[in-house]
């Protein structure tokens, strides 16, 4: 596992709950 993958993925999970967050806000 790379480093830049899990940050990659990291970055699309926080964007991914931020974007369902302020839907349903």
């Amino acid at each position: 596992m790379d480093r830049r993958e899990t940050r990659i993925r990291g970055e699309k999970l926080l964007l991914g709950v931020l974007l369902t967050w302020g839907g349903h806000g």
